[in-house]
């Protein structure tokens, strides 16, 4: 019988491999459909796709990333004509980011592809072990920060 502290580094280790495998799946869309984006920049765009106008110090914490990679990938991503920088009032230090038109074209086709993954996924359960899993997973995230 395996002890807690064996239990819980099984857990880390499939949710590693989960995430892995997931990032390895998007990044193959992505090089297939859609070569010109990094998984890092369409992280960006969905970003921005699901909350609107963001200051880059918002994206960064919602994606996880440090500022110094988020200016970069804002940089890329300006170039490609995805995203355009505002620059609300005479605060030049806020810049706050928002999907172009061909931005917005992006972020619908990364939604869907994203959305078709999920659905692979969701298939593999029945709606009871799904709706269990997700039950199961956002407790995990909220009490994460209590140990």
């Amino acid at each position: 019988m395996d002890t807690p502290h064996e239990t819980d580094f099984v857990l880390f280790e499939l949710i590693a491999e989960f995430r892995a495998n997931l990032r390895r799946t998007v990044s193959s869309i992505l090089h297939n459909n859609m070569s010109v984006l990094s998984l890092e920049m369409a992280e960006i765009i969905i970003c921005l796709g699901k909350n609107g106008k963001l200051s880059q110090q918002e994206v960064a914490q919602l994606t996880l990333k440090d500022k110094a990679s988020v200016s970069r990938l804002v940089k890329k991503l300006t170039k490609l004509n995805f995203i355009t920088i505002e620059l609300p009032g005479n605060d030049h230090r806020l810049k706050l980011l928002l999907l172009t038109h061909d931005g917005i074209a992006v972020y619908k086709r990364l939604s869907a592809a994203v959305a078709d993954v999920y659905e692979k996924i969701r298939v593999q359960l029945t709606p009871g072990e799904y709706t269990f899993l997700i039950e199961v997973i956002r407790k995990l995230a909220r009490n994460i920060n209590l140990c």
